[in-house]
């Protein structure tokens, strides 16, 4: 009854056949951009207010719903985030229908990221929309699907096509802060740590996060692609430092000897970049000797020229101009307003990573400080 009294276009979105997305044509489905986007607001605006909950959750969890709006979607190059929102707006207060729809469009995103099958195109476009979700789906919702959200994001990270894992890293980083919560609740019947994998056997919430992490392809950073780690990279290079980049291709300064991180040691620098990029920490196991200093103290450089990019310390001009001195005094100017690092270690090696410090991190991005004793007073200095 319900059904018959919807407007056409939102009819065709909870049709029992999925739309093809290379057809679009025939008038038995929607034909333009305006009609798509007006069943969605119609969904968003009215169906939370529809007395017919029942009838109104059958049409939501309809899975041709989801599957058409991700198509019309993609085909009318909808934003994300007006799906994202349409969705939500449409389960609320309907608690019993919020979490199922929840679950069946992220069960559909994890297949789509692991699908050969899949164009990269849609793959991107579901990981917007996941990410996206991450931001306005109700904190009650995410926690009680938890699990169901961290596959696809989990996975996402680790996916060749950085569109797929920016937006996957960015809904990460959304749904992580819920974690404490979801531990605390772990009791609670609504709430289950336990994950279904392919072939059926059961892993645990951190099982899968160390399995999806640990067969990420992360791109070196020596080498990587991307406008944020090509900027680091120059201005590391302008700044005097050989860490990352060949002795051939940087100017030495600021009395630095000009050593050159191993390809091992890049490495680990690559990990520990991609961890923080992600929200999470991770520590080098390395035997002693093997350079864990250098590579610490070369993530934490990079953070923070990171850090000095994305808060606009420097302009396209800045960059291009290829000056030491000049962008030396703007990350003098920008650690100067950021955090302290503070690295605790035993007094016999105090020593140790002040030579290395200043070996090889130029001196605007860190100033040295040495606090040892029983009475330094930490307070004053911080």
């Amino acid at each position: 009854m319900l059904f018959s009294h919807l407007p056409v276009c939102v009819q065709l979105l909870c049709g029992s056949q999925a739309a093809d997305k290379d057809d679009l044509t025939t008038p038995s489905i929607i034909t333009s951009a305006e009609s798509f986007t007006q069943a969605l607001l119609f969904i968003s605006i009215v169906f939370p207010v529809i007395r017919e909950e029942t009838a109104c959750g059958e049409l939501l969890l309809q899975s041709s719903l989801l599957t058409n709006v991700l198509i019309y979607g993609e085909r009318f190059d909808t934003s994300a985030r007006l799906i994202a929102s349409a969705l939500t707006q449409a389960c609320h207060g309907k608690i019993a229908v919020s979490g199922q729809l929840w679950v069946t469009f992220l069960r559909a995103t994890y297949l789509t990221l692991s699908s050969t099958d899949m164009s990269d195109s849609s793959k991107a476009y579901q990981a917007a929309i996941l990410c996206e979700l991450t931001r306005c789906v109700p904190e009650t919702d995410l926690v009680s699907t938890y699990e169901h959200w961290l596959r696809p994001c989990l996975l996402g990270v680790g996916n060749y096509l950085p569109t797929v894992r920016q937006a996957c890293t960015s809904a990460f980083r959304n749904i992580i802060p819920l974690s404490a919560v979801v531990v605390q609740s772990k009791s609670a019947s609504a709430v289950d740590l336990q994950m279904d994998t392919d072939d059926g056997s059961k892993n645990d919430s951190v099982g899968v996060l160390a399995q999806v992490l640990s067969r990420s392809p992360v791109m070196s950073i020596a080498i990587s692609t991307s406008t944020l780690d090509t900027t680091i990279l120059h201005i590391l290079s302008t700044l005097g430092s050989f860490l990352l980049t060949p002795p051939s291709q940087s100017s030495a300064c600021n009395g630095m000897s000009g050593s050159s991180l191993r390809p091992y040691q890049v490495d680990g620098v690559t990990w520990l970049t991609h961890l923080r990029r992600c929200g999470l920490a991770g520590c080098l196991a390395d035997e002693m000797g093997l350079g864990k200093t250098a590579q610490a103290l070369t993530s934490l450089a990079l953070m923070r020229i990171e850090q000095a990019i994305i808060g606009g310390a420097f302009s396209e001009n800045d960059l291009a101009s290829g000056n030491a001195e000049h962008l030396g005094s703007i990350m003098t100017a920008s650690a100067a307003s950021a955090l302290p690092c503070l690295i605790i270690c035993p007094a016999s090696v105090v020593p140790h990573w002040e030579a290395e410090t200043r070996k090889f991190i130029p001196s605007c991005i860190f100033s040295v400080g040495k606090f040892t004793g029983k009475e330094t007073k930490l307070g004053r200095c911080i």
